[in-house]
């Protein structure tokens, strides 16, 4: 008997409690799309393009890529970046040109580890070249050959960034 009085009495001040969460919390959805645009996926896939092969071009897109480090934040689906590497760029991220390129190498490193970018290259230029692939950095992934890479990736709809 002592337990359906409890029951009762906690039932009772239920009704009152209900009343004023549902009266002081507002369900209605807004009519606008409020997201703030750092946490707005990106609408294409994007794909590194190289055409002078600079250490300035490199720092360029690296500091383009910084811009994207809130939206792979917010965002679990975003899309990295694809850097497909198969040409003189590759040096800037050999281990033994580190030290003339440390702030690009830990640059790059850091927007890999955020997964803004992804870096892969392309292991024919580097037997090409004569690099061993234990002279690239752990963030830095390998492809067979680089420009298929790329013409599978456009065809996949990315587009040049």
């Amino acid at each position: 008997m002592h337990r359906i009085l409890i029951l009762m009495i906690g039932f009772s001040f239920l009704g009152p409690i209900q009343a004023i969460a549902e009266q002081s919390i507002s369900f209605v959805r807004p009519a606008v799309d409020q997201t703030a645009p750092s946490e707005q996926k990106p609408t294409s896939k994007l794909l590194a393009s190289f055409s002078l092969h600079s250490k300035s071009e490199m720092a360029a897109f690296l500091e383009r890529a910084e811009a994207y480090v809130e939206q792979a934040i917010a965002n679990p689906d975003f899309e990295p970046i694809e850097m497909v590497l198969h040409g003189g760029e590759v040096n800037f991220f050999l281990r033994k040109n580190y030290a003339q390129n440390k702030e690009l190498i830990n640059k790059a490193a850091q927007l890999d580890a955020f997964k803004v970018i992804n870096i892969q290259v392309c292991e024919t230029w580097m037997r090409y070249s004569g690099e061993d692939l234990e002279q690239l950095p752990a963030f830095v992934e390998t492809v067979p050959y680089g420009p298929a890479v790329e013409k599978e990736l456009l065809s996949e709809g990315y587009i040049y960034f």
